[in-house]
């Protein structure tokens, strides 16, 4: 059981992140980023070849270019997914992932992740729940297909229908889902400027036309994104499964907007 469990300061600096999200939504976002780098990835480039840039436009100003060579039709089966990492390094060892959001995985995984990483840090001075410094390891009161996940979504208000979930990570889902859902509320609006990415006021609807799709010198205006980011390297891995397994790694570098 948990008892009056208090934010310690090791969570406060995210718990504040959270309050400024949502009573900042009418500000002006006060994060700048810089692609660090970006790497493409696909199983099968005779379906969908991928490839992108960093392009440096001036001194201090980068932005993102990337083909895509699509050459299938995405069906029931094609399924979108991402998940996002924090770093105050760029070392590999050092990213962790957000918080806000967690993929589906294993119990297990989750133990020896998330629930060791903060959750168990957070609450294990108020509560009996388990703690161990080594890998959690069976038996739990669980079965090996026991999974765990966890969304995040943001609001300016607290109606319902006014959620959209955080950019950060995007849960395993259909591929017009993703569409109807991310793609619409955030990623179109910050590159439909500068690509030929199909745009569409309605749901979209199979089938998704065939097309060598670019984005040229893309830059984020940061529309359908948090207000309030914590300065870091953010890694972003955005996956496609089904017919072929495709995606992309991006490295940015957060920091905080002079004014």
């Amino acid at each position: 059981m948990f008892s009056r469990c208090p934010v310690p300061l090791s969570f406060a600096g995210l718990w504040m992140w959270m309050v400024l999200m949502v009573h900042s939504s009418m500000e002006e976002r006060n994060w700048e980023y810089e692609p660090f780098s970006i790497a493409a990835f696909s199983s099968d480039e005779s379906l969908l070849k991928i490839g992108g840039r960093i392009n440096r436009l001036k001194r201090g100003e980068f932005a993102c270019s990337m083909t895509v060579d699509w050459n299938y039709d995405p069906d029931e089966n094609t399924m979108i997914e991402a998940d996002a990492y924090h770093s105050s390094t760029v070392v590999e060892s050092d990213y962790k992932i957000l918080p806000w959001s967690i993929p589906q995985q294993p119990f297990f995984e989750f133990l020896n992740g998330f629930y060791k990483d903060a959750f168990i840090k957070n609450v294990g001075h108020c509560s009996n729940l388990v703690q161990s410094e080594g890998d959690y390891v069976p038996p739990w009161p669980t079965t090996g297909t026991t999974m765990i996940e966890a969304d995040a979504y943001h609001s300016s208000t607290v109606v319902e229908s006014d959620y959209k979930i955080l950019p950060w990570s995007i849960p395993q889902q259909p591929f017009f889902e993703f569409l109807n859902g991310f793609y619409k509320d955030a990623f179109i609006k910050n590159v439909g400027h500068c690509s030929n990415l199909v745009q569409s006021e309605d749901d979209y609807l199979p089938p998704w036309p065939r097309n060598v799709y670019t984005l040229d010198k893309c830059l984020v205006n940061g529309d359908g994104l948090t207000e309030i980011v914590p300065e870091g390297f953010y890694k972003i891995v955005y996956k496609a499964s089904g017919q072929v397994d495709w995606g992309c790694i991006l490295i940015v570098k957060v920091t905080t907007k002079l004014i």
